[in-house]
């Protein structure tokens, strides 16, 4: 028996009315909001955790963000975490995978409901496959399941943005074609309200691409805000024979087209496995640098996620030149991580524990600041401030004889004093923070500070001075970029401020 034959005959036993409602594939929640033009607040997300050695099935509006801190404390748990795929297969054994109903007395499972659902009278959730929704009053719903009700949730605190681009339909899935004109006005995606903003992240069908997610994931999570998943499609010309006869099907771009739906598709499910937040797909059509940038900016992305090397490992290749068109013309900030070996752990969690923060004394350079605080004070992270004094020589393009014994202790003295003048805005926010003064080369010093201090994250713009020294600065982030074996958060100042 299936898990919807199950409901259908233990709801028709209890004499309740219910609902069938067919839908295209959907893996999440919001999804099945989308797919059926419900409101979020009405579809109940369900969510199995693990606390301790027992599990629960919670239950809450697909418009809500599940807060793990009050489950623990809700279910006096000392350990918690999210249940496993393996762990969802043995105990829904007729469901799909993600797709079980909110009735835990069917597996045995306790039931806790956040209040905020209890507003509705009718609610929708999975009928145990993602293609089927089932509706009830939620009267009968809380009758039957008899739930725990509790306040386990938080409102997410960005909107969910939806795609705008008219959606292309597949065996599988709904996905954005996101073409926007190349007149598009860019949108700038400040600092200051990162936090509101999806985050994007751009895949190219390989493990190594995918070692963006547990980054995004994290950084997800503490911002409260959805992830949309982004693969560019290269269109496939039909070549046909002087004769008439096709060596490349006019077929075969379609055919490519819901490849690529399945497989980000197939990202989502195994992203929901480990989080509950909002996750959206769009394919956007190359080349891939311009179509990315002007998705990020129609769903006002407050940072791009994605790994500075793609297929086969190759430097420079697919992710690895994007990354390099991005930084010079995205507005929004963008984090490059350094892939792993093989598959990445979707369950890892990066640590964001000590942030690291070149400045060289310019108001660009401390644009920064901002970005790295509200990534930071989720984790309460430790901040080292770092100026690096230099020591030019003449054949460089800005000329000057090398500094003096008491030109690099004058130099230092400034740098001193500079970062103390810095550091009083991070400690208005209670936060840790340790100026650094160091002499040296500027990019070699910032990857030695990585080490010596344990560094997390490095977050830096892409331009600091005006004039020409921007071209050392901009040498400088590239050198970084690809020295730094620990993830580099790029923020570039809005073109009137460079």
């Amino acid at each position: 028996m299936t898990c919807r034959e199950r409901l259908e005959s233990y709801l028709r036993r209890q004499r309740v009315p219910f609902g069938i409602h067919p839908h295209a594939s959907a893996y999440t929640a919001h999804d099945i909001a989308a797919h059926g033009h419900i409101a979020e607040q009405m579809v109940a997300k369900v969510v199995v955790v693990a606390a301790d050695r027992s599990f629960a099935l919670l239950v809450l509006p697909a418009a809500r963000w599940l807060d793990m801190q009050r489950v623990a404390t809700m279910l006096n748990a000392r350990e918690l975490r999210l249940a496993s795929e393996g762990e969802l297969a043995d105990l829904f054994p007729d469901c799909e995978l993600g797709a079980m109903p909110p009735f835990g007395e069917l597996y045995g499972l306790p039931v806790y409901v956040d209040r905020s659902l209890i507003h509705n009278a009718v609610i929708f959730f999975p009928a145990g496959t993602h293609t089927t929704a089932m509706s009830l009053s939620y009267a009968d719903f809380q009758r039957l399941a008899a739930p725990t009700l509790a306040e386990f949730t938080s409102p997410y605190h960005g909107q969910h943005h939806a795609p705008a681009a008219p959606q292309r339909h597949t065996a599988d899935a709904a996905v954005s074609t996101a073409a926007a004109p190349a007149s598009e006005p860019r949108r700038a995606a400040p600092p200051d309200d990162y936090a509101a903003r999806p985050i994007l992240v751009p895949l190219d069908g390989s493990p190594f691409g995918e070692h963006a997610l547990p980054m995004a994931l994290e950084l997800a999570r503490s911002g409260s805000r959805g992830i949309t998943l982004a693969h560019a499609h290269s269109y496939i010309t039909p070549v046909v024979t002087p004769l008439g006869s096709e060596i490349i099907s006019s077929q075969l771009d379609g055919e490519m087209r819901e490849q690529e739906a399945r497989y980000l598709q197939d990202v989502t499910r195994r992203l929901c496995t480990v989080w509950d937040g909002p996750i959206s797909q769009a394919i956007v059509e190359a080349p891939v640098a311009a179509a990315l940038d002007r998705h990020a900016s129609k769903i006002g992305a407050g940072l791009i996620v994605l790994t500075s090397h793609g297929r086969s490992g190759v430097a420079r290749a697919w992710l690895g030149s994007v990354a390099d068109e991005l930084l010079r013309h995205s507005a929004a900030p963008i984090l490059v991580v350094r892939p792993g070996e093989g598959a990445p752990d979707l369950g890892h969690r990066p640590p964001l524990h000590n942030i690291l923060i070149p400045l060289d004394g310019s108001s660009l350079a401390e644009q920064a600041l901002d970005l790295a605080m509200q990534i930071g004070l989720p984790t309460q992270a430790r901040y080292t401030l770092l100026h690096v004094v230099t020591r030019p020589h003449r054949s460089l393009i800005l000329g000057g004889p090398e500094l003096g014994v008491d030109e690099e202790a004058e130099a230092w003295r400034r740098a001193t004093i500079y970062l103390d003048t810095v550091a009083p805005q991070l400690h208005k926010r209670s936060l840790a923070v340790i100026p650094q003064v160091r002499v040296g080369a500027v990019a070699p010093t910032i990857l030695e500070a990585v080490e010596a201090y344990h560094i997390d994250l490095i977050v830096m713009t892409t331009h600091g001075r005006g004039g020409v020294n921007r071209m050392l600065v901009g040498s400088v982030a590239d050198k970084v970029l690809r020295g730094a074996n620990v993830p580099v958060l790029f923020y570039r100042p809005p073109s009137g401020e460079r």
